[in-house]
């Protein structure tokens, strides 16, 4: 029988908890009783009982300094205030601890901004008050941190974590965290970050037992002694254990909420022959919003890992929209009968997909197939792979680790994945080359390339990330490469010129122009216009037709995205005769807008809300 929750306030613990549908509204008395029964699990799961204290009676952060970057520290009453200056700070602090009534504010030159703050103590930090930030803060101590009930952490960005990194590693979007630190993750209370942005936990032990939410982000829980993070701009994408401990432990009691993005719970290296777990008994939902899909993915290690499920697991979607996906993959997968696990229509649930790895030796057979003209297509499915290549259970990916390269042009390369497509070696081919990544990302590698001589079509039901630059994507004379996504703010373009950029365009629709190279996208934004001013005026010619453009301020627009603009319109007057204060009305249609990049590139798909009119016209005789 499925359980139904819903969060209900509990003053006592000053947080969101999920309940069952029949539980009161507001806690007194039972709300106690469940923080203290609270506190005292999570105090059994850390380590030493190090932050099993019972109250906080010292200052704040202590003991601050600046050792790359700039930026100042300055404590006044119960507030501190790190003001950076510098694009990326690092901060050594003796504590970091942060008491019910304190407040610790990070001011960042922008969302971009990176502070990382080292604890070199002997303790573990306590933050039971607030947390500000409007860049990313990354907490890092060994000895593990503890946001405690009533704690509340707005951030654009944060990673907690009981391992180091290198700060030479932040100009590269793949970001290794590692040490020999034993402490624990945990959050008892309320952990925001702003649209977009991410929460991450990585240590030996990570667990939630308040909330945590990033909208059209992510959240990730990661249990491991080595991990890797994957970003594309201020985006946290993936992250993956690479090295294991024994019982590294990825657990979710209360609440996760990525909507529109995505929850990853990880524990344990893939191969790893020690246990590990990742136990969710709480509510995590990935709700699609604003057309992006949301994704649930709880991984465990594939030879001795244990992923259990108790609680919720929600990915669906609003009405009229396709669900998200789910997958629950590990060595073994055990769901209990009370588990709530929905996708919505159109949303997949897959347990123990398998991944496709085209090794060397798979490399070589491909190549000899193609040369014949024998076309080849490489395949995952939700439970299945088929093709040349090394198969282990995993997410559904395709990951092509050794180069491809081929003559004959009437053979074409295709790979299918269930999940993403990971190119990290180039592939060269005299035919044509299509990857469709169905609930992944296509994914270029630093060094990889995408060369078909009769073109390249890739597809993603995610992200397309291409990290190889701009000549990452190349076809021959008289071809063009087509790249279907979902939505360009999520995409990590890497240089690319397009010849055009489509919206509502899902896989597989008929471009829009013959020729060029482009950009597709799912996305199917709607124009605005409002406003009409200035003058729009021309000489006489017998027509009605108005050009309405933003260089003469003729209307002001809303609805366009990813930096786009609207240069002009094709409207029309109520009459062709000379004369001023002529009405004009604004597009009739979306085939009537010019819109275009901040580049210049033009864009096609938008749709158009109606029209406006005002008496701005002007039509002088003809000489």
């Amino acid at each position: 029988m499925n359980r139904v929750y819903r969060l209900v306030w509990r003053q006592a613990g000053r947080q969101w908890v999920p309940v069952a549908e029949n539980a009161s509204g507001v806690g007194g008395r039972s709300g106690r009783a469940v923080a203290v029964c609270v506190r005292g699990v999570l105090c059994a799961a850390l380590t030493a009982g190090s932050m099993c204290l019972g109250s906080l009676a010292y200052a704040g952060p202590t003991g601050g300094q600046i050792t790359a970057g700039n930026g100042s520290i300055t404590q006044t009453g119960n507030t501190t205030n790190i003001r950076q200056t510098s694009g990326n700070l690092a901060i050594n602090w003796q504590s970091f601890n942060v008491a019910v009534d304190q407040i610790v504010n990070f001011f960042q030159p922008s969302a971009t901004s990176i502070a990382i703050n080292r604890i070199l103590g002997n303790s573990a930090s306590q933050i039971f008050g607030h947390l500000n930030s409007n860049g990313q803060v990354w907490l890092i101590n060994p000895n593990g941190i503890l946001f405690g009930a009533g704690a509340q952490v707005n951030v654009g960005g944060l990673i907690a974590s009981t391992f180091d990194v290198n700060n030479a590693a932040l100009p590269s979007s793949v970001r290794s965290f590692s040490g020999t630190g034993t402490g624990s993750i945990v959050n008892e209370g309320t952990i925001n970050a702003s649209n977009g942005g991410y929460v991450a936990f990585t240590g030996n032990r990570v667990v939630n037992q308040g909330v945590i939410t990033a909208r059209l982000g992510t959240v990730a829980l990661g249990a491991g002694s080595a991990e890797t993070l994957t970003f594309s701009g201020r985006e946290l994408i993936h992250l993956k254990v690479d090295q294991s401990t024994l019982n590294n432990l990825a657990a979710n009691k209360q609440v996760i909420m990525a909507d529109g993005g995505q929850v990853i719970m990880t524990a344990g290296a893939e191969n790893s022959l020690l246990a590990s777990v990742v136990n969710n008994s709480g509510i995590v939902q990935a709700h699609g919003v604003e057309n992006h899909d949301g994704t649930i993915t709880l991984l465990a290690g594939m030879r001795a890992g244990q992923v259990d499920v108790s609680g919720t697991l929600d990915a669906t979607a609003p009405p009229g929209e396709s669900g998200g996906s789910i997958e629950t993959s590990g060595g073994e997968v055990a769901v209990s009968r009370n588990a709530r696990v929905i996708a919505g229509p159109g949303g997949a649930w897959r347990i123990d997909p398998v991944n496709l790895t085209i090794d060397a030796a798979a490399a070589t057979a491909i190549d000899n197939s193609l040369n014949t003209g024998t076309s080849v297509t490489e395949q995952t499915t939700a439970t299945t792979a088929s093709g040349s290549g090394v198969q282990a259970p995993g997410t559904g990916n395709i990951d092509v680790n050794a180069a491809l390269n081929w003559t004959n042009a009437a053979a074409t390369l295709t790979l299918s994945a269930y999940n993403a497509i990971n190119v990290n070696a180039p592939v060269t081919g005299a035919g044509k080359v299509v990857m469709q990544a169905t609930n992944g990302s296509v994914t270029i590698a630093s060094g990889a390339s995408i060369a078909g001589t009769a073109g390249v079509t890739l597809g993603t039901g995610l992200n397309f990330i291409n990290l190889a630059g701009a000549g990452a994507i190349t076809v021959g004379g008289g071809s063009r490469w087509l790249v279907y996504s979902t939505n360009p703010t999520q995409d990590t373009t890497g240089g690319l010129s397009p010849g055009f950029i489509q919206y509502a365009a899902a896989y597989g629709a008929t471009p829009s122009q013959l020729t060029g190279n482009a950009l597709l996208y799912s996305v199917a934004p709607t124009v605005t216009v409002a406003a009409l001013a200035g003058t729009v005026s021309k000489i006489y010619d017998g027509t009605t037709t108005a050009t309405l453009t933003a260089a003469n301020s003729n209307y002001t627009a809303s609805g366009l995205i990813n930096g786009d603009s609207l240069v002009s319109m094709t409207g029309a007057y109520t009459s062709d005769n000379v004369g001023t204060g002529i009405k004009v009305t604004s597009a009739s249609g979306a085939s009537k807008l010019n819109v275009a990049t901040a580049g210049g590139v033009p864009v096609y798909g938008y749709a158009l809300a109606g029209s406006i009119s005002a008496n701005i016209g002007t039509i002088t005789p003809a000489t």
